[in-house]
């Protein structure tokens, strides 16, 4: 991985951590911590980018670290002499503060994760918003289109509020016209009537028991 990240930084001036792990088909996480062991190490420099909290630019150190070290100064001796002591508490400090930018990276990217979940969690609950939306839209034009069918079915089956089973009656002959009457009585004049006149030597009154309506199915008494 690391060379990877020297050659991607030997062609650029300057990137950050998620522009180099794209670049280089490497998750961030890994990447980051890549490159904080390697500014431990002096083969790469970083600056704080302007107005993006914690994210840093990196490229390659200008400092040649196989040069061969140049020969020390003579020592000041007015100045005091680092001891033991300093050094390892110096070595424990940058330590530290390598484990404390470790962490703030792993936060980091923790919290652009939980961003990312949270986003599909708002765009899917918005998709359910459009989706039953719709349906209530589809449901209400069912329930349109049910009432006009069934005023349709009510036209179509027009009851005559006028017409009375029970008040009509049918006289028939074998040779005579059959007739409607309002009443039994007329009914059994006519009949009567044929008979005695011999048009007729049985005439049979009826009553209707039911009728049937276009559009509609038999109905009975």
């Amino acid at each position: 991985m690391r060379e990877d990240i020297i050659k991607y930084l030997s062609t650029v001036q300057q990137s950050t951590a998620k522009s180099i792990a794209s670049r280089i088909g490497i998750d961030s996480l890994d990447v980051a911590r890549e490159l904080n062991h390697m500014l431990n190490d002096g083969l790469v420099e970083r600056e704080k980018k302007q107005g993006a909290g914690n994210e840093y630019y990196y490229w390659i150190s200008r400092v040649d670290r196989s040069v061969e070290e140049p020969a020390q100064p003579p020592v000041d001796e007015t100045k005091p002499e680092t001891t033991p002591v300093a050094v390892a508490a110096t070595d424990v400090l940058e330590r530290q503060i390598v484990t404390l930018q470790n962490q703030i990276v792993d936060l980091n990217a923790r919290r652009d994760s939980d961003a990312a979940k949270c986003l599909a969690v708002e765009t899917e609950r918005d998709e359910f918003k459009v989706e039953n939306e719709s349906l209530k839209q589809t449901v209400g034009k069912l329930r349109e289109n049910t009432a006009a069918l069934e005023r349709r079915i009510d036209e179509l089956t027009i009851i005559d509020a006028e017409f009375k089973p029970s008040q009509l009656f049918v006289t028939v002959g074998r040779y005579s016209k059959p007739m409607r009457h309002d009443t039994l009585e007329k009914a059994q004049k006519r009949g009567n009537s044929l008979v005695r006149t011999e048009k007729e030597s049985e005439v049979l009154v009826c009553e209707p028991i039911g009728r049937v309506v276009r559009g509609s199915e038999w109905r009975g008494r």
